[in-house]
This record gives C-alpha cells, structure tokens and sequence, in this order.
C-alpha cells in the first residue's frame, strides 16, 4: 500500500528562480520545525494563496521579517487559504495581492531583489489543465524583496517506484490507480491518500484508505468488510424535549493571543475554549437535524429528604385507613 502523502514542495519555473534567497515551502517549515537556522530577509514575498503560503507568511513574520507580501493568483473572494487564516495573517501585517500572475524573479548580484507580476482579470483551467490567463497589459510591476518563498503546492516523493515500469504516474507526478479498487498497474500494490490525488483533506485521505483497505480484503480472498462493531448498538428514542430557536447560532470565536505577542515567536496562537464557550459551541450541534435522534441523558433518581419520606409514609397509612 503506497500512502506516502504530497510533502515536496515545488516552484514555479520562472527565471530567477535559483537564485539565492529563494525558499520552497515545505523544506522551510520543516527546517523551521526542526530547530535549523533559517535565514530570512526583511523584506519576503510568498508565491501562493492556499494555507501552507500563510504558514510560510506567518512564519516568516516570527523569524525576524519586517515586512511581508504574499501574492496568488486567485481574487480576493476566492483564495485557497481558509478565511481565519486570512484574518489572522492580515492582523498580524501581512499584506495581500490578490489577482496576480509572476513573469519572473529578479535579482541583483546573484541574490533575489524582487517578483515582477502582471495583474490577472480572469483565469481558468483547460481540461487538460493547462492554466489560460487573461491579463491587464501594461499592468507590469515589482514587488521588492530579499527573500522569496514558493508556496504553490505539494507533490508526493515518488522516488521509491522508479524504474517500476507497471507503476504509471498521472502528469508525471502523482500515482495512476483504479479509481474503483485503487489498484495501481503493478499487481497487489495498492495507493491512496495524496500521492494519488494531490493535497486534499484528511476526511477525503481517510475515505481513500478505507476504500483501499476493502479492495485489499478482497485481494486477499476476504469480503470487502472492513467494519467492525465493538458495542451493541440500540435505536434511540425521539427527544425534542428541548428548547428550540439554535439555528441562528453562530461559530463561537476561537480565543486568540494579542497580536503583538503572536509575531514575536513561535507561541501559541489558538487557545481552547472557557466553560461558557464551551457550552455554546456544543450547543450549536442542536442545528443538525440528528437531534431529533437524541435520546435523553439517563440520570439517577432524586434522593428524597428524610422528612420527605415520613410524609409519604404517613400519606400511606392514612390511605390504608
């Protein structure tokens, strides 16, 4: 089973791109996670606009940069990055080009000195995925810096099938399976994960190996079943025993550290939840409609009072009576 993931980054090839002073993504943030020295200019620029070029952005901020651009090719409504790491990044300075295409890295005495871009009106992608630009002429520009980060996307180290000629790549990057069992063409070797579809989520890698893992069940002369139950399961009764007027509720915000103290190192940035936070994200889980499968919390009987008990004695015997 080939489950290597997507952890090498890649460049653009744009001359000036091996220039000194140019950075790859993943080798940066492992290096810095590492412990390595990293240098960083004062002035950086991030090629990409998914999260991994925030994380480069942000990083970039901790280690020392004064000033940092980041740069995509995707308008401002439509960037990769998720919305909090956007906010987050601008909140700490980071600045953002949106709609922009890069035509080359300059330099000046071997060390890179900038990006020229040229401003994009629109983009799309052939089925053959060719990129196809419509760009704004004369929209030609530098953004200075001292150093740049690639930060455009992951391919998977596929070194360990070379010269394994049943084992075929797709664009000559990623593994060519099955899409139904995810067989690759080499016989009883399976892929999954982002070596066969580029970066996605984890919920789709975790569904890739669970498709993977019942085709090789049934490789091996099993059913294809891989569930198991490890508890009883029981039909829980309707319970809409509670207050409605949830479905207005929105995301509780996420506490976060002051932005001065966020830029200075490599602390904490997302903090859990109080008591009261708590509560109210939990409750938000009242919108999804399995609510009304929910049974009620069985709770131990109420301890009665001793008096209480008297009384009820009492009332018996007068009822006897």
């Amino acid at each position: 089973m080939l489950a290597v993931g997507a952890h090498r980054g890649i460049s653009l090839p744009l001359p000036g791109a091996d220039l000194e002073g140019v950075l790859i993504n993943t080798s940066l943030l492992r290096d810095v996670r590492l412990g390595k020295e990293v240098k960083i200019g004062k002035r950086v620029v991030v090629l990409g606009g998914g999260n991994v070029a925030f994380d480069c952005a942000r990083t970039s901020l901790r280690l020392g940069a004064t000033e940092v651009h980041l740069a995509c090719l995707e308008p401002s409504g439509g960037m990769l990055a998720t919305a909090n790491e956007i906010e987050e990044g601008e909140e700490e300075g980071i600045v953002i080009h949106c709609s922009h295409t890069f035509l080359r890295i300059v330099g000046d005495n071997g060390h890179v000195s900038g990006v020229e871009c040229l401003d994009v009106r629109s983009f799309a992608f052939e089925a053959n995925g060719r990129l196809r630009l419509d760009t704004i002429a004369g929209s030609e520009h530098i953004i200075p810096a001292d150093t740049v980060i690639f930060a455009v996307g992951q391919v998977p180290e596929l070194e360990l099938v070379e010269g394994i000629s049943d084992i075929k790549l797709v664009r000559r990057r990623f593994l060519e399976v099955d899409s139904t069992t995810l067989a690759t063409g080499k016989e009883g070797v399976f892929a999954a994960g982002d070596a066969v579809t580029g970066t996605t989520s984890v919920i789709e890698a975790i569904d890739a190996a669970r498709k993977a893992a019942s085709a090789i069940d049934k490789y091996l002369g099993g059913s294809g079943e891989i569930d198991e139950t490890l508890v009883d399961t029981e039909k829980p009764s309707p319970y809409l025993g509670r207050e409605e007027g949830f479905a207005d509720r929105n995301r509780v915000s996420t506490p976060l550290l002051a932005v001065e103290q966020r830029v200075k190192g490599f602390a904490q940035v997302e903090f859990g939840f109080d008591e009261a936070g708590s509560i109210g994200e939990a409750e938000r889980c009242l919108q999804c409609d399995l609510r009304c499968e929910i049974s009620p919390v069985p709770t131990p009987p109420e301890k009665k009072s001793e008096s209480k008990l008297k009384r009820l004695a009492l009332s018996s015997k007068g009822s006897l009576a």
